[in-house]
């Protein structure tokens, strides 16, 4: 709007100009240059002045001396023509200098975040012009048609400018971000549960990385029958783990991100029912800089080490966290599909518009896009040493901070200060097995020792895969494989469009590592798990610290690390080969033993892993760890391939190399087979639209009870994850059947209620019961990690709503919300309506609002949204369940006094005609913008 308010005023002169000169008034050339002065003179002061508005000054200034000094009526006669002219240079001298002039009137509308966004640019730069070619065209109508036609061609021409500025700014930039992605964008409709042949199967995954089985794992969870092959004799690919002595190792997975409330892998983990605390353990981390130690186990503690070593930058350290901090929650504060997404799929799932706002919505995590890693350490740090220390985590993305994307330093690398990594209990295996068992216990089928031959390809579509021989039918297969091993050896390079071949032979890999194993026997117990040598360029991993049970009693499980080249290796099985492995292996032993003293004198198993080895049990070219080059400018595939039903989901694929990046590569693969909502369900029932492609259907008693735990579980395990053990309050709370559902979680609560019910003793010591109203909290401030309002806030007056939440977080780290969402079948609408109307007549609240009213309500209160997630009920209520609920508020209405009529209207919902589905449920989590993330 600013930014046509500008336009409007800068034309202004020029309609003067125009109407007056039109009649044959000397006036409008003087009338045109006063107001033309008056727009330019507050610009003049502050230094600037527009192409348009400087373009006016002159041409007036011009016009006036001819039409007054020397008496000419040239500017009256031929104002149309020589008016038009002038606009046409203005735009086309501004493009050639490279300041578009629409550039000016787009800052108006922008925020700063855009103005050094290339599509942006390339939109002003077309807008621009746009408006050179309507002047031109204006200018030449003036030139040879007479009046009117002259008038109506020139005004039909600014119409149709117009109507392009308003419309290209919105379907330019996710044109350009889809423009390649749509060459591929073909949907494969599949109907799971439908009967098949017992070769055929809805979706085939070559490979069981972590990518692959978390796409199988939903699949599965959603109904798609599953086939999984894997070559090697245990699945996991990277993320597997192996014994030796009694002692276990893990082959490269030993630091996990992701696993915040709001984190993909805490989604992954959420939707499958399984428990991060039974398959993760947090790491605490030494680094080691110029013999200078640091250890931390949050970033509180890690802020005050680096002050300490660097009081000079204290507060450019914490500036730095801090916008670290802003632009990770903006990162991860949209997830309706619980990972982020591309560019390319945000326009495509979420609309153009969203894709047009994203800067706008996310101006922190933005500006990490479009810079190095390097270049947000110089925006903040002068300290060379400071900057290093900053990058002792690089070695994840096996890049250098030059030439490193800020946004995969912050996700990849920054994130672990900000929330710490996790151990993988039992060892990575047990983790990678876990996604194994849920797919077969949901009717999935995975086969070990079983290479994948071919690809079967037929017309530009996949028809199945070859596996020791047998043929395994399909007509979508997920590879999860390195992308040149698939397209290129397993499909056939004969089967792929030519440049996208030799774009993928032109990618290059990732380092891979050189990895020592040992057994010892001594008790490291005192050291942490992990060990950041920057000084020596090793990493060294104490798994038995993690986890006691990787060891024997009273010894050690051992991992030293490095990054390392295939190149660098001779042929495995080569004398060469043999002694630089075991050479190299006793270098990273010595050099380790300077910070565990006597360390390879207890050695009594010991192993080596070099990237040969990793490319022998992987296959993956190089053993490269990461797969592509994760550098600024590498230009990963999209996860469609060119082969119709053909898919990627691996560290070959946005957004690169990692288990949290896996998991996201995953769970995006497998939305996309479920069409984002726009699918079949399982067994061909239908489905929500815009329910991410989930079943809901009738079913038994106990599946509606599994359905429910499962929703009450992701609730409170996300709120038990924020208090981090804390203190939780939780207001409105009742019989206090929440409070002591998150007792069992290790969290304190304290229920809050006007009216609360007696609990048992039991519960009484990790319980307390305050009687209070929620918009008054008798509480002072900053008593606890979470204040928590779960199918609370509808029942209050919305006038308080404000306050209420003002409150909340007076006395809380976050504010949760967890509100049903006012829309859902028609059955429940009607029940929820009628529930209304109901309790509105003895003077209560029960008002569902949509998500939007709640996040707003969040950011009034000056909170940032943490976490926006919606939680779906996929399960309709059997009519017993529903039955019970409906008698249960009978008796309630009739003890209240509310009129009978409304108890008759709420048991005929009992006798409409359809299923009933209780409504998705909205989680919404603020945070105070000086608080820290939850650890």
């Amino acid at each position: 709007m600013p930014g046509m308010l500008y336009i409007l005023a800068s034309f202004t002169p020029w309609i003067l100009y125009w109407v007056l000169s039109g009649l044959g008034l000397e006036i409008g050339v003087a009338l045109a240059l006063i107001v033309s002065a008056v727009l330019a003179l507050p610009q003049l002061l502050r230094g600037e002045l527009s192409p348009m508005d400087a373009a006016s000054l002159l041409y007036f200034t011009l016009a006036a001396l001819a039409t007054y000094a020397l008496g000419s009526r040239l500017f009256i006669e031929e104002s149309g023509l020589l008016g038009y002219l002038a606009l046409f240079l203005m735009a086309l001298t501004s493009l050639a200098v490279g300041k578009p002039y629409t550039l000016q009137v787009s800052k108006r509308d922008y925020p700063p975040v855009y103005w050094s966004d290339p599509s942006f640019l390339l939109v002003n730069r077309l807008l621009t012009a746009v408006w050179a070619a309507v002047f031109l065209a204006s200018a030449l109508a003036y030139a040879f048609l007479g009046f009117p036609l002259s008038l109506l061609l020139s005004n039909a021409l600014i119409a149709a400018g117009v109507a392009l500025s308003v419309l290209l700014p919105a379907w330019l930039p996710a044109y350009l971000a889809t423009r390649e992605f749509r060459r591929y964008d073909w949907s494969v409709r599949v109907k799971p549960g439908t009967l098949k042949r017992e070769d055929e199967y809805d979706v085939i995954i070559v490979g069981s990385g972590v990518g692959g089985l978390t796409c199988g794992a939903l699949l599965a969870k959603w109904g798609y029958r599953v086939l999984v092959l894997e070559q090697h004799y245990q699945v996991g690919g990277y993320c597997s783990s192996f014994r030796r002595g009694g002692f276990t190792f893990n082959t490269g997975v030993e630091n996990v991100s992701g696993l915040w409330a709001g984190g993909p892998v805490s989604y992954l983990l959420s939707e499958l029912g399984l428990s991060k605390d039974d398959l993760f353990v947090r790491n605490r981390v030494r680094f080691i800089y110029k013999g200078r130690e640091i250890e931390a186990s949050s970033l509180e503690e890690f802020t005050a080490a680096l002050v300490s070593m660097f009081p000079d930058e204290e507060g450019s350290i914490r500036a730095f966290f801090e916008e670290a901090r802003r632009a990770y929650e903006e990162c991860y504060s949209d997830l309706a599909y619980g990972v982020p997404l591309p560019a390319a799929l945000i326009a495509k799932v979420q609309g153009p518009k969203k894709l047009l706002d994203y800067p706008r919505d996310h101006p922190h995590f933005y500006d990490w896009m479009n810079k190095t890693y390097r270049q947000k350490l110089d925006e903040f740090f002068k300290s060379e040493d400071l900057k290093t220390l900053l990058c002792a985590l690089l070695g994840y993305l096996g890049t250098r901070p030059e030439e490193t994307p800020a946004s995969s330093a912050l996700t990849a690398v920054v994130s672990y200060y900000l929330h710490g990594g996790y151990f993988p209990k039992g060892g990575a295996q047990r983790f990678a097995d876990a996604l194994k068992d849920y797919i077969e216990s949901r009717g999935g089928k995975v086969l070990l020792m079983h290479r994948v031959d071919k690809i079967l390809v037929e017309n530009g579509e996949v028809r199945g895969v070859v596996a020791r021989g047998k043929v395994y039918r399909s007509r979508v297969v997920v590879a999860n494989a390195n992308a040149k091993t698939a397209l290129l050896e397993l499909v056939g390079e004969e089967h792929l469009p030519k440049d996208y071949a030799e774009h993928l032979k032109s990618l290059r890999m990732s380092p891979s590592a050189f990895m020592v194993f040992l057994g010892v026997d001594m008790d490291l117990s005192g050291y942490p798990s992990i060990i950041e040598n920057l000084d020596e360029g090793y990493s060294l991993v104490i798994n038995s610290n993690a986890d006691p049970g990787m060891a024997p009693a009273g010894k050690s499980s051992v991992t030293i690390l490095t990054l390392a080249n295939s190149r660098d290796f001779p042929e495995r099985g080569t004398r060469e080969y043999l002694e630089k492995k075991l050479r190299l292996a006793w270098e990273l032993v010595r050099k380790a033993e300077r910070v565990i003293p006597g360390l390879g004198e207890h050695v009594v198993v010991v192993d080596a892993a070099t990237p040969r080895t990793f490319e022998r049990y992987t296959s993956m070219p190089e053993g490269a760890i990461y797969a592509f080059d994760q550098s600024v400018g590498t230009k990963r595939p999209y996860f469609k391939t060119p082969i119709k039903g053909l898919y990627l989901a691996s560290a070959s694929t946005f957004p690169g190399g990692g288990i949290e990046a896996v998991v996201i590569s995953g769970a995006i693969c497998a939305h996309d087979i479920a069409g984002w909502g726009r699918e079949q369900s399982p067994m061909g029932l239908r489905v929500e639209k815009g329910v991410r492609g989930r079943s809901w259907c009738t079913r038994t008693l106990g599946d509606y009870l599994e359905e429910e735990r499962r929703v009450k579980w992701r609730i409170y395990s996300t709120l038990a994850e924020l208090s981090g053990g804390g203190v939780i309050i939780d207001v409105g709370c009742g019989d206090s059947t929440r409070g002591i559902l998150l007792t069992a979680r290790d969290s304190f609560v304290v229920c809050v209620d006007a009216k609360p019910k007696r609990v048992g003793k039991e519960f009484r010591e990790r319980l307390e019961i305050v009687v209070a109203d929620a918009r008054l909290l008798p509480l002072r401030d900053h008593c606890c990690s979470v204040v928590s309002f779960v199918f609370t806030l509808h029942e209050i007056d919305p006038r308080a709503h404000r306050n209420v939440v003002l409150e909340a977080r007076r006395v809380g780290k976050y504010v949760a919300v967890a509100e049903p969402s006012p829309h859902g079948v028609e059955l429940y609408e009607r029940f929820w309506r009628t529930y209304r109307s109901a309790v509105s007549s003895i003077g209560l609240f029960e008002e569902y609002r949509p998500r939007e009213y709640w996040v707003a309500l969040l950011k009034q209160a000056g909170l940032q949204v943490l976490l926006d997630r919606v939680i779906e009920w996929r399960v309709a209520t059997p009519r017993e369940v529903l039955e019970s609920v409906v008698e249960g508020i009978a008796e309630e209405w009739e003890r209240l006094g509310i009129d009978r009529a409304h108890i008759e209207s709420i048991r005929g919902v009992l006798s409409s005609v359809g299923e009933f589905k209780w409504s998705d449920i909205f989680l919404i989590v603020g945070v105070g913008a000086q608080l820290e993330m939850p650890r």
